[in-house]
């Protein structure tokens, strides 16, 4: 399995940010090496599939 990591500091509080991010399907709104997630559910174990971004350059 393939890992990435990225540190970074938000002035939100986590709460608030988990709310955008948290959802299992949401990764492809704020992961820019993804260009489309599905989701079939909300849970652990559920399938997710995800097309990854082609680079420009």
């Amino acid at each position: 399995m393939n890992t990435a990591m990225k540190r970074a500091q938000v002035s939100q509080m986590p709460d608030v940010l988990w709310i955008d991010i948290g959802r299992f399907g949401v990764v492809g709104a704020w992961n820019p090496m993804l260009e489309k997630v599905e989701s079939e559910a909300e849970h652990e174990g559920s399938p997710r599939m995800m097309a990854a971004s082609r680079s420009s350059g």
